[in-house]
C-alpha cells in the first residue's frame, strides 16, 4: 500500500546537498491569575514561533491542532519512511506488483495514528530511504486557508509497515544521514537542530552541555550542530519518580544582541514509563489548556513539567528573556512540543467561556511573557 498523494501540494525531489539580553539569575515566578492572562496574552504575539519534530506520535483527536485563528502552526514536522523499489519479470506478472512500495515507516509517528490521533496542522516533511541507497523526500506544505483535518495529518498511515525492533527511528542512524541531503530552503534549521534532543539523551546538564560542545564526535556525518551556529545552553530542570527522569532545557542565541533566539527542548522516550505512555495509555484521551481530545500520556508528562516548581523558577525567567522562542523534540519530545505550542499559542482561544480550573492551571502554569 502507497500514499495517496496530491501532486497540487505535494512537491517530491530527489535529494542533494545541502548548502544583550541578561541570563536569569535570581529571577521569580510572575504573578499570573486568569484576569491578567487575558490581558497579557491577547495583546502580545504568539508565544513559540516555530518546532521541530522528528518521529513525534500524534497527540490529539477532534478538530484540527492549529495556531491562532486556525492558522498553521509554524515549523515542521518530519518522519522517516523506507521505500523499495520492485521490478517485475514477464514470467513474475501474476503475484508481484511493480513499483515503488513502502515497506518501513517510522513507528513512533504512525502509533497513535492508529487510535485515530492525527498530527497537528504544520508543514510535514517525510524523508525517504529508496532502494536502500538513495535519499528523497516529500515536502506537504499545510494550508491556512483548509480548517478541516486533512490527510496529511493521518500520515503515516495506520495501515502501513512499520517494525518497532528493527526500526527507522534513531536520530543519528536515521534522520541525520537523511536531512543532510535535503536542501536548506526546505529543512530550514532542522538538521542543525538534531544535536538539541540527540544531546539531551544524556544524564546530567554538565553532560548535555559537553556533547553540544563536542557534538562531532557523536555525528556520524562529524557536523558541529547548534554550537556550530550560536546556540549554547542557559538553563535546565529535571523531573524524578521512582520510574522515571525527566529532562528539559533551554539553549539561547545571542548573535543578533538586540533579539535573543531561544530553543527549549524536553526528553524523547527514555524508559518503560514513557514507552507504556503510548503503548498501553494511547485509547486514553482527556481534556488539556481548553482542548478535548488530547493523549493523556502526553498531556500528563507536560504536567510534570509544568506543575513542577523549577519550572517556574528556572525555564519560565529563561523563556521570559527570549524573542524568539523555538521547540525542538524527538520521539515523545516532540509530541510534547505539539501540546506544548497549542497551549502557549493556542490555549486562550481554546479557554474562551472555560471555567474548568485544571485547563485553566495548565495555560497558567505553562505561560511566560515576552520582552518586548
Amino acid at each position: 500500500m502507497s500514499y495517496e498523494y496530491s501532486m497540487e501540494d505535494v512537491s517530491i525531489l530527489t535529494s542533494s546537498s545541502k548548502e544583550n539580553t541578561t541570563d536569569p539569575v535570581d529571577a521569580t515566578m510572575s504573578l499570573r491569575n486568569i484576569e491578567n492572562v487575558e490581558f497579557m496574552t491577547t495583546a502580545t504575539a504568539p508565544l513559540v514561533d516555530r518546532m521541530y519534530t522528528y518521529g513525534a506520535p500524534s497527540v490529539v483527536k477532534g478538530s484540527s491542532a492549529s495556531d491562532q485563528n486556525n492558522a498553521c502552526l509554524p515549523g515542521i514536522r518530519i518522519f522517516t519512511e523506507d521505500i523499495e523499489l520492485v521490478a517485475c519479470s514477464w514470467y513474475e506478472s501474476l503475484w508481484c506488483t511493480p513499483g515503488r512500495h513502502v515497506t518501513k515507516v517510522d513507528f513512533a509517528s504512525q502509533i497513535n495514528v492508529k487510535s485515530g490521533y492525527h498530527h497537528p496542522k504544520i508543514d510535514t516533511l517525510i524523508i525517504q530511504l529508496v532502494g536502500g541507497t538513495a535519499v528523497e523526500y516529500i515536502s506537504h506544505l499545510c494550508n491556512s486557508d483548509e480548517s478541516a483535518v486533512e490527510g496529511y495529518q493521518w500520515w503515516p498511515e495506520a495501515s502501513l509497515p512499520t517494525n518497532i525492533i528493527h526500526n527507522n527511528h534513531d536520530l543519528l542512524r536515521d534522520y541525520e544521514p537523511r536531512l543532510a541531503n535535503v536542501p536548506y530552503f526546505v529543512l530550514e534549521e532542522a538538521l542543525e537542530f538534531i544535536s538539541v534532543p540527540r544531546c539531551l539523551t544524556h544524564n546530567s546538564f554538565d553532560e548535555i552541555k559537553y556533547c553540544l560542545n563536542n557534538y562531532s564526535s557523536e555525528s556520524y556525518l562529524k557536523l558541529e550542530g547548534v554550537v556550530g551556529i550560536g546556540w549554547d545552553a542557559f538553563a535546565y530542570m529535571s523531573v524524578e519518580s521512582t520510574a522515571d527522569t525527566d529532562q528539559v532545557y533551554v539553549l539561547k542565541n545571542d548573535v543578533d544582541p538586540s533579539r535573543r533566539r531561544c530553543t527549549i527542548s524536553f526528553q524523547s522516550t527514555d524508559s518503560l514509563s514513557d514507552a507504556a505512555n503510548f503503548i498501553l495509555m494511547n485509547n486514553a484521551e482527556n481534556s488539556y489548556c481548553g482542548r478535548d481530545g488530547v493523549h493523556t500520556g502526553t498531556s500528563n508528562e507536560l504536567r510534570r513539567y509544568t506543575r513542577d516548581s523549577q519550572w517556574s523558577n528556572t525555564i519560565v525567567p529563561a523563556l521570559e528573556t527570549c524573542h524568539d522562542v523555538t521547540c525542538v523534540g524527538h520521539s515523545l519530545g516532540g509530541s510534547l512540543c505539539n501540546l506544548f505550542i497549542i497551549c502557549a499559542n493556542h490555549g486562550l482561544e481554546n479557554l474562551d467561556e472555560s471555567d474548568d480550573e485544571e485547563n485553566w492551571d495548565d495555560y497558567t502554569t505553562l505561560i511566560w511573557t515576552k520582552p518586548s
